[in-house]
């Protein structure tokens, strides 16, 4: 049987939207230079709803790991790139064992300064108009380990490797057997280009999960 590979609008997150990449002149795109220093132009949304069908991992970026959750909406297939130690990413694990993944999942990026001056950024889901309450808590934990406090050159942080260990493994356990397609290394699929031109997907960043409650 002859057939051809299925091809994917690639997503990125930044600044609290939804980033697609397209041609230098698209109604509505604005234009950044990414960090191989090339002009690229993009189209922001506020969400993308599909029904999430994949979750790889792509490990052999130069920003590290990069998280890709693949969506089907309609004839639409997206693939949403996630750095792996963002708040971004976290956000939405905590949250994703709370979902029904037989219907549609809104991701939506939020980036703001609250009125205490704290930068809170992260993502939020939901389903059928309501907010999906995230399932690993500070009440209720369900097996999630806590940050551990590190000082990196004089600066009180926080570690967040063994809590991305274990949620690789959750997801791996739990959430990619209720998929349509299971998870996998995806070496080849992270565009680089989707990422920040200023702030690196450090895997050794870990202060990048500094406004976790817990």
């Amino acid at each position: 049987m002859l057939g051809n590979r299925p091809t994917f609008t690639y997503l990125g997150i930044m600044n609290g939207k939804i980033i697609k990449r397209v041609p230098e002149g698209t109604p509505g795109a604005t234009q950044r230079t990414n960090k191989a220093g090339a002009s690229v132009h993009e189209v922001r949304y506020d969400h993308v709803i599909g029904i999430l069908q994949e979750i790889g991992v792509s490990e052999g970026g130069p920003y590290g790991p990069q998280w890709l959750f693949t969506l089907q909406d309609g004839a639409e297939s997206y693939r949403l790139q996630v750095g792996e130690n963002t708040r971004e990413l976290t956000s939405l694990l905590l949250a994703l064992p709370g979902c029904d993944f037989r219907n549609p999942i809104s991701i939506s990026p939020y980036d703001f300064t609250d009125s205490d001056g704290k930068k809170r950024s992260g993502v939020t889901l939901k389903q059928a108009g309501r907010k999906v309450p995230w399932f690993f808590t500070r009440e209720n934990p369900n097996g999630l380990p806590e940050l551990k406090p590190v000082t990196i050159d004089g600066k009180e942080t926080w570690d967040s490797s063994e809590r991305i260990k274990f949620l690789r493994q959750y997801v791996d356990e739990h959430i990619a057997p209720l998929l349509p397609a299971p998870a996998a290394s995806l070496p080849a699929e992270a565009d680089d280009s989707l990422l920040p031109p200023d702030v690196p997907q450090d895997e050794n960043r870990p202060e990048a999960n500094d406004d976790l409650p817990f």
